[in-house]
């Protein structure tokens, strides 16, 4: 039983602890992690955490720990600090597999911009690997969740079902059958509505198998024969001729022990649930027990894209079954913006069978409202601009001059556009505001903060509601902003990095996009520690980009654009001297010494003016080894 193995881990940690072989027991633990094995958390938990910190192979087990209990986002920036070290480590696998499931998370989390980079180079070594990688099923796994993101580079991965059987079969060679049923499982998930009858069998029957062989519970069986019936026989719960708010009843019964499912299945089981049981007739008792479920949601599925899908496509079914047509429509639209975020393969089926019971379920009165709320949910979301700027952009329009009531009340805009996912904690985001503040003030000075911003969302964007806070975390409302220039280019910057020891190509592709945007964030607004931290760290960014720049400008020849990168980055850091001997060889190579010999002048004299030093004996030697 996988479960039993996991316990051995923790007591064999356990043992070796009081034995003092703690050196042991991380070696053992890290081989575990190389074989594909699942290390529970609370054996890491066991381990100094000095040890844990020093292995990046455990601290992948970490990360995937926490991906399996549903923190996202601990897991997210877990792995973006690993991927440096894993790819110098040389130890090629588990990088493919740390890059793959930070590509699966930010399509979770629905940061798509950040996946399909990661997802690109994934598809090109998948590609140019002629014997197929090691521990390759997270690889495959990563590309059939995201294969509407790749699906234009390739036709062999615009279909998840193909990817996902790449995935199970890797899985299963590589000893691995939990990940391998689980896998065939979100294959199921994936066709449940439009998988022809004999394969859903035939799939459903290989799944079955691949349970019994892992050890699972029969409960993931029962999941997936319930969501199949949700998805095909149940979609017409709602007849034609039906009217508003009565539904046909059906007797599925369905029984699943959800305990006995894994983040996220457990949670999206007993959603299902939910919803086959509005289906089949309910009394005002059973009213109220469905509402107070849906309104039971955790932080997990505020940040959890496809768990936000799901439990706002039941609410819509819920509201309709109420006959509440204009909550309907404003949570349908809310779905919308959540499909449109992520890459959720079978989210548009849904909400178009969804679309037509809310249109069903509308009364005459509620038409013109309904009509009204349907264009506004069809109004295309901002773009915005924050290099030298700070101005949203719409279809044409522009809005810069915005009567901000409080300088805090922009200034949390600003914050939650410059986060991954325009995604916070609340507590990280008030902290951030208010850093001198008591404590037992904050929280008031942050609500009065978020009423105001969604007040002047309202007034100058026309969206409303636009600031969500629940569960400890606080975001910008689906689809109110398409995408923020400062945003983008940390994204890039950031895969750039992340790739640049393995495949420096692609990264150079990628920073040759992101150095063009760069630019002072808000260049109007002062006196936020958080944002001139911000400012110097994307400096420091965009000055390595530049260093990288002109390197492999050199390297290939091409020396107009390596002194082009070479003087931009003089301009942001004029007292970089590695930049300066770049363009002093660039010039010396081109036979403009008279032109080399002033910019040595230019930086002798800076450096003695501002620093009361002279230039570095690198320098010096860039320059025929001449002394200043």
């Amino acid at each position: 039983m996988p479960g039993k193995r996991m316990h051995v881990w923790a007591r064999y940690v356990k043992a070796a602890l009081q034995d003092n072989r703690i050196e042991e027991a991380v070696c053992r633990l890290e081989n575990a992690v190389l074989l594909g094995e699942r290390i529970e958390l609370e054996a890491l938990l066991l381990l100094p955490e000095e040890a844990v910190s020093a292995s990046p192979l455990l601290q992948k087990a970490r990360c995937e720990e926490w991906m399996q209990r549903g923190e996202l986002l601990e897991a997210r920036d877990g792995l973006k600090e690993l991927l440096a070290p894993l790819a110098a480590s040389g130890l090629r696998a588990p990088f493919l597999s740390a890059l793959a499931q930070l590509a699966v998370l930010h399509i979770r989390i629905g940061q798509c911009g950040e996946a399909k980079p990661m997802l690109r180079f994934l598809l090109d070594e998948r590609r140019t690997t002629d014997e197929g990688l090691e521990l390759v099923g997270d690889v495959d796994y990563a590309l059939a969740r995201g294969c509407r993101l790749v699906e234009e580079e390739g036709a062999a991965y615009s279909q998840p079902y193909g990817c996902y059987d790449c995935a199970v079969e890797a899985y299963e060679r590589d000893g691995q059958p939990v990940k391998a049923a689980l896998a065939a499982l979100d294959a199921l998930i994936a066709g449940a509505a439009g998988m022809p009858e004999e394969l859903w069998h035939e799939r459903l029957a290989a799944f079955e198998q691949r349970v019994r062989g892992a050890s699972l519970s029969e409960a993931y069986v029962d999941y997936a024969r319930a969501l199949r019936y949700a998805e095909r026989d149940h979609a017409a719960l709602m007849s034609d001729t039906a009217a508003p708010g009565q539904w046909s009843r059906r007797e599925s019964r369905f029984i699943i022990e959800t305990d006995k499912l894994a983040y996220p299945y457990g949670v999206r089981a007993e959603l299902l649930l939910l919803r086959l049981t509005m289906a089949e007739g309910l009394d005002g008792e059973g009213l109220e027990r469905i509402e107070r479920s849906l309104h039971t949601s955790s932080a997990k599925e505020a940040v959890d894209l496809e768990l936000r899908f799901e439990w706002l496509t039941a609410r819509v079914e819920f509201a309709v079954l109420k006959g509440e047509q204009e909550r309907a429509l404003r949570l349908l639209a809310q779905a919308k913006a959540a499909v449109q975020m992520g890459s959720l393969a079978e989210g548009e089926a849904r909400l178009a069978r969804l679309e037509e019971r809310v249109r069903l379920g509308q009364s005459a009165a509620v038409q013109e409202r309904s009509g009204k709320l349907a264009s506004e949910s069809a109004v295309s979301p901002w773009r915005v601009r924050l290099f030298d700027d700070f101005a949203f952009e719409q279809e044409g329009r522009s809005i810069r001059d915005i009567r901000w009531k409080r300088s805090k009340t922009r200034e949390l805009l600003l914050y939650l556009l410059l986060q991954p996912g325009y995604t916070a904690r609340r507590e990280q985001a008030a902290e951030a505001l208010f850093p001198a503040c008591e404590a037992d003030k904050i929280d008031n000075r942050f609500y009065v903060v978020v009423h105001q911003l969604k007040g002047t969302l309202l007034q100058y964007l026309g969206s409303e509601n636009s600031v969500v806070v629940k569960d400890g975390i606080i975001r910008l409302k689906d689809g109110l902003i398409d995408e923020a220039d400062a945003e983008r280019y940390m994204a890039l910057g950031r895969v750039a990095a992340q790739l640049w020891p393995t495949d420096p190509g692609i990264a150079i592709a990628m920073m040759e996009q992101a150095v063009p945007m760069y630019g002072v964030i808000a260049p109007d607004m002062h006196g936020a520690d958080w944002l001139e931290s911000l400012r110097e760290r994307l400096l420091v960014m965009q000055g390595e980009m530049l260093g990288r720049l002109y390197a492999s400008a050199l390297a290939s020849g091409q020396l107009e654009a390596g002194e082009a990168a070479a003087r931009e980055r003089i301009r942001l850091q004029p007292l970089h001297e590695e930049a300066y001997q770049v363009l002093f060889d660039i010039l010396r190579r081109q036979g403009r010494s008279a032109e080399a010999e002033y910019e040595f002048r230019r930086l002798s004299d800076l450096l003695e003016r501002e620093l009361g030093i002279g230039p570095a004996a690198d320098t010096l030697r860039s320059m025929g080894g001449r002394s200043s």
